[in-house]
Order: C-alpha cells, then sequence, then structure tokens
C-alpha cells in the first residue's frame, strides 16, 4: 500500500515463506500440543531457556501440560538438552526426531528435529522468540504468541515489525515466566480470541502459491 501510494505499480502475490512449509499430519490428536519455536540464531539457546521456563510454569497451573519444541537444523539438539537440565528439567536423551524429552510437574517438553508441518498440525498455539517459524506459524492458521521484551518493556523493536505484519495473529505476554504463564492460560481458555488469531494469521499472509505467483508475475513480458 505503501509502494501504491508512491505511484509504484506494485502487487502482492503473497508471501513466499508460506510455500517453504510442508504440510503434514500431526503427532497424535491434531492441535493438542504447544508448539515452541526458539529460533535459528545463536540466541535460541538462551530464548529456548525462557520459553521452557514458562511452560514448566503452566504446568504448575494446568495439568498434563505437553509442549514440542523445535530445533532448527542450524542449531544442536543436544546442547538444548544440556542447557534445559541444568536450568532444572529432567532430561532423557532420545534419538532421531525427538532427540530429548524433558520432565517436570505436569508438563513435558519434547526436542523436535522432523518436519516442520507436523509441529504446526500439532500445535494448538505456538509460543515463540523466532522469525520466519512465528510468521509461518500464523500463515497457517496457528496463533503465535511471543514474550515481550526485557527490562519491564511490553515488546522489543523486532517484536513491534513482526505484530505489524501479522497484526491480531501474534500475542504478546510477559516475560516473567509466572505472569507469562498465566496470559497464556487465560488466552488459550478465551476461544473467540483464538478463533480471530487463526483467522488473522492466513489473511495477513496468504496462502500457499505466493513463490510461483512472484516467479509468474516477474517472468511475464
Amino acid at each position: 500500500m505503501r509502494l501504491r501510494a508512491e505511484g509504484v505499480e506494485a502487487l502482492a502475490s503473497g508471501n513466499v515463506i508460506v510455500d517453504l512449509v510442508r504440510e503434514a499430519e500431526p503427532l497424535g490428536e491434531p492441535r493438542s500440543w504447544l508448539g515452541i519455536l526458539p529460533g535459528s540464531r545463536a540466541e535460541a539457546y538462551v530464548d529456548g531457556v525462557r520459553l521452557a521456563r514458562v511452560v514448566r510454569a503452566l504446568g504448575a497451573r494446568r495439568p498434563d501440560v505437553r509442549a514440542l519444541f523445535s530445533i532448527a537444523p542450524t542449531l544442536d539438539p543436544q546442547r538444548f538438552a544440556g542447557a534445559l537440565a541444568a536450568d532444572g528439567w529432567d532430561v532423557v536423551r532420545g534419538a532421531g526426531e525427538r532427540p530429548f524429552v524433558g520432565s517436570a510437574p505436569n508438563a513435558t517438553l519434547t526436542g523436535w528435529t522432523g518436519n516442520f508441518g507436523t509441529l504446526l498440525a500439532s500445535s494448538a498455539i505456538v509460543l515463540g522468540q523466532a522469525g520466519t517459524a512465528n510468521e509461518q506459524a500464523a500463515a497457517f492458521g496457528v496463533p503465535v504468541v511471543a514474550l515481550g521484551g526485557p527490562d519491564g518493556r511490553r515488546e522489543d523493536w523486532y517484536r513491534m515489525r513482526q505484530r505489524r505484519l501479522l497484526g491480531d495473529a501474534l500475542a504478546t505476554i510477559s516475560s516473567d515466566p509466572a505472569r507469562a504463564a498465566s496470559e497464556l492460560e487465560a488466552l488459550l481458555d478465551d476461544e473467540p480470541r483464538l478463533t480471530r488469531m487463526r483467522t488473522a494469521g492466513p489473511e495477513r499472509l496468504g496462502g500457499r502459491g505466493g513463490a510461483a505467483a512472484i516467479a509468474r508475475a516477474a517472468l511475464e513480458p
């Protein structure tokens, strides 16, 4: 819209990141997990522990919290396992797509290196500090929740930019684990808001086919 306002003949043919996710079957019952998206850069090792603390705090509020912890190909699953164990999780090392399982009272945290589409199909909601992965989740109709910025700031600069892209598909909660768990629990129990979030993501990012549409537009004489 801004380009058009400046007189540029701009088209929005779709978002190519949607085409990067392979659709897949869920693990067990659809939408029965809490997806965890720590990101794909070096800071993900720290953010993963922060997100896992919220999962553990949520387990103190409600029974049988099951979280599926996404591990990007660029990162080391065993480094995550070690960091989580040092933070108080009872971690059992595994193999294959599930390299570890962490346990805490009323909560389990399963590492996942498999198809990202499987995680999205399995998740009722995702709690993430990621960039592209958060946006892909929203595009597939999965509500996205991110932790607020440090030092009491509700949102950091990057998350504010992401909010402008995702709109109502993204909710920001406290970075304090106990408060975050309370806010997350309230959201999980607010079906009307969850429905709005599920709808907002696909509306903002579009469906599959954006990459092909952009390629066709670029090749047209």
